[in-house]
Formats: C-alpha cells, structure tokens, sequence
C-alpha cells in the first residue's frame, strides 16, 4: 500500500512468489484498501498540486 500511495508503477514492481502483489491480499478488507490505494492520488501527485498553487515558486530563468 505505501508503494501505491508513493505512485511505485506496477511494471516497477517484482512478484510476490510468482504471482502479482494484488494477490497477496486474501481479505475482502485488504482489497478494497488495496484498490483505494490504486484510485486516490499518489504522494507525488498531491506534492505537485500543492507546489503549483505555492506563490513565489514560478522559474525565473525563462
């Protein structure tokens, strides 16, 4: 989950014996945390949506 949050791609990723890391999560409450994790904005997202409406940050050099 903290890979998802981060906004690691799933091509990035390496098997959990052999099989997708979203099979390792057997309970219904574990997938549907897994699937939120998936559909909410990662942390790279949110970082960038706060640092555009950040005044003083605009580049200088153009």
């Amino acid at each position: 989950l903290i890979e998802n949050r981060l906004g690691l791609p799933e091509k990035s990723r390496v098997l959990y014996n052999q099989i997708s890391y979203k099979n390792a999560f057997p309970s219904s409450n574990e997938q549907t945390d897994l699937t939120n994790s998936l559909e909410e904005p990662t942390l790279l997202v949110l970082i960038e949506r706060w640092l555009e409406q950040t005044p003083g940050l605009e580049d200088s050099t153009l």
